[in-house]
């Protein structure tokens, strides 16, 4: 019988830590590109922006708790619509 012992960080841990820090980059990314090109967000995605900016700590736990009720109430924003402009070779 082979038992598995870990030692350090799970491996759980170190992935949701490697994916939420490419998410914390996107988050940030996508705010300044808004930022220079003068556009302003959607609601929802400008909450997001301000719960992210406020925390302290950008563990999985921190994030998600603050992340959680934006999700909760949010309703889906509707498509944009479609260029009737475009043509198709």
């Amino acid at each position: 019988m082979c038992s598995l012992r870990m030692t350090g960080p799970s491996w759980a841990f170190v992935y949701s830590r490697k994916i939420l820090g490419e998410y914390v980059d996107h988050t940030d990314g996508l705010c300044r590109y808004l930022g220079e090109q003068g556009l302003q967000p959607e609601p929802f995605t400008a909450s997001v922006f301000k719960e992210m900016g406020q925390l302290e700590d950008t563990k999985p736990g921190p994030v998600a708790r603050s992340l959680l009720p934006l999700l909760q109430v949010s309703s889906p924003a509707p498509p944009p619509r479609p260029n009737i402009a475009v043509s198709y070779l």
